[in-house]
């Protein structure tokens, strides 16, 4: 995802996120993101646009979710993805909520070596 900082003194972009998910599970499929001027397709009349292009970009790609069972939301405004993190949709509040954060990768990732130095150890000298 983009960040910006400006030295002028125009305000920053406006940016917008379409996140198309599965409603089955609440799996995201993924999030698109819109930088413009508040403007058209980056403003309030520009929602609808936003979602095609978003649902149109991800026809090719998922095909395993039928159309009907994919959905768009728009993220809250101050919303900005944290890095290695991945994201769902909680179906109950209809709100993004955090699967599996930076830790998680961490401890997955001390588990398996573990695993492996546990599996080295067991094996006969070559």
């Amino acid at each position: 995802m983009l960040e910006f900082e400006s030295i002028l003194d125009a305000p920053p972009p406006i940016v917008e996120i379409c996140v198309v998910y599965d409603q089955r599970n609440g799996r995201i499929l993924s999030m698109h993101q819109f930088v413009g001027d508040g403007t058209g397709l980056f403003g309030p009349e520009g929602t609808d646009e936003r979602e095609r292009l978003a649902l149109h970009t991800i026809r090719q790609q998922h095909r395993d979710v039928g159309e009907a069972d994919r959905k768009v939301m728009h993220a809250p405004a101050d919303f900005r993805p944290a890095h290695r993190t991945i994201y769902r949709v909680d179906l109950d509040t209809n709100g993004l909520v955090i699967h599996l954060s930076e830790r998680d990768f961490a401890e997955r990732r001390e588990q398996l070596s573990r695993a492996d130095a546990e599996r080295r150890g067991r094996q006969p000298p070559s």
